[in-house]
């Protein structure tokens, strides 16, 4: 970005500001502990098809891998049974049993998985930031052509924000403006300003004033957008580790996404950590430094957007998997599925950090169109089985029909984020309606 823009913005901005300006976001964090999960019910042929006789606890369908629940070693698709002790008996219940708990607190945990009931503990902790936005709020930028808005549970809601997204909602860009020639569009979140993390419109008007690089969310994941239209363009992201690399000349490695069960989730990397330097090695990390974490060990100084100091991270090495091309027609499923090559990702639009099959196609009237499926869906576990590839769901069904299972329980990823489905498997059975989702960090329900 140019001074002359940057200067005229932030003129515009204390103009704006000095009128009366737009009101501030005002977080309200509670006072009980932050888990990092969201939850949804089980319902009875579900239940049933994970080896249970009756419904129990709660689906966990999605954590953050930096957050309480993940670092206890509970996972996506995972049976959660008990909180501090006390067996869950549905949503509203599991919400008064975190109410009663407070950040630090060190909390017993059970949860069901393959067939096997584990003990776990967490240790809450507070609100991160972004998390517990309340106040409507809204700032336009002329000069940009961008209209900004903060991300309230509303706003989440009408723009079909996954669960986890936390930054300034992009509300608004007008044709051919600076926003839109920097490819930034409606729905999609601007987190952070260079180093600076977007959760209030009116503070953030000065932020992209000054900026040089914003950390955006999208349909595809994460990416990094340069304001300065004139400067060198930034190389492409490199996925290791389970991590997807950003390098920037002069500031190191960003990291822009994590994939679930990988060494990067593992060791608590979010999106928008900079890894300033490795361990043992000279110079700013780059494109070539981020290939070899694929198959080389490395301590990493990573420096996180709300991190008062640099932290030492050690990050494992992980291959690649072989994936072939081919699209595979699940007669149990009814729709073909095909693995996650590069071209079936940019095919559907898929995050670097997505694991599973995608659904090419659903046959009309078959089980998987009954069950919501459609393509583009993710199938990312069958039964709590993780699945990579086409034969990996066509065992998991077949071995459900063996065992006369009523249903088999899909975890399905989509652009809004994860879900929890029960897929019929006899047929002409009816799909039971699915209960209302909590998007649970402990809150009450509305």
């Amino acid at each position: 970005m140019t001074r002359r823009l940057r200067t005229a913005i932030v003129v515009l901005a204390a103009l704006v500001l000095a009128a009366g300006g737009p009101a501030r976001a005002v977080e309200d964090p509670p006072p009980f502990g932050f888990v990092g999960a969201e939850v949804q019910p089980v319902a009875l042929a579900e239940a049933q098809a994970l080896g249970m006789e009756a419904p129990r606890g709660v689906f966990v369908r999605d954590l953050v891998p930096w957050g309480p629940a993940y670092r206890a070693g509970l996972r996506r698709g995972d049976v959660l049974l008990d909180y501090a002790g006390v067996s869950i008996t549905g949503l509203q219940h599991l919400v008064s049993l975190v109410q009663g708990s407070r950040p630090e607190d060190a909390v017993p945990i059970a949860r069901r998985r393959l067939g096997q009931e584990q003990s776990l503990s967490l240790t809450l902790i507070d609100y991160p930031p972004g998390w517990s936005v309340r106040t409507e709020a809204t700032a336009v930028l002329p000069r940009l052509g961008l209209t900004l808005a903060a991300l309230t549970p509303r706003m989440r809601e009408r723009a079909g924000i996954r669960w986890g997204s936390t930054g300034l909602l992009v509300t608004e860009v007008e044709p051919e403006s600076p926003a839109a020639v920097l490819g930034l569009e409606a729905g999609e979140l601007v987190v952070a300003a260079d180093r600076e993390r977007l959760i209030d419109p009116a503070a953030a008007e000065f932020a992209l004033a000054e900026a040089d690089v914003l950390l955006v969310e999208g349909r595809r994941g994460f990416r990094l957008v340069v304001l300065d239209a004139g400067a060198e363009p930034l190389p492409p992201p490199v996925m290791a580790a389970g991590v997807s690399w950003q390098a920037v000349p002069g500031l190191g490695l960003v990291v822009l996404d994590v994939a679930h069960r990988t060494p990067g989730a593992a060791a608590g990397l979010a999106a928008g950590d900079l890894v300033t330097a490795i361990e043992g090695a000279d110079g700013l990390p780059d494109a070539d430094t981020a290939l070899a974490l694929a198959i080389t060990p490395a301590r990493l100084s990573v420096e996180g957007l709300d991190d008062a100091a640099p932290r030492m991270v050690a990050l494992s090495p992980q291959p690649s998997l072989n994936l072939a091309e081919a699209v595979a027609l699940i007669e149990p499923l009814g729709a073909a599925v095909a693995s996650l090559t590069p071209p079936m990702r940019d095919s559907f639009t898929l995050r670097p950090s997505t694991r599973g099959v995608v659904v090419t196609s659903a046959v009309p009237g078959g089980r998987a169109a009954e069950a919501g499926l459609r393509p583009g869906l993710v199938i990312v576990a069958v039964n709590q089985r993780f699945v990579e590839r086409p034969g990996d769901v066509s065992e998991e069904l077949s071995a459900a029909m063996a065992q006369s299972a009523a249903e088999a329980v899909l975890l399905i990823e989509g652009a809004q984020g994860f879900r929890i489905v029960g897929l019929p498997l006899k047929d002409k059975a009816p799909v039971a309606p699915t209960p209302n989702l909590l998007q649970w960090q402990g809150e009450p329900a509305e």
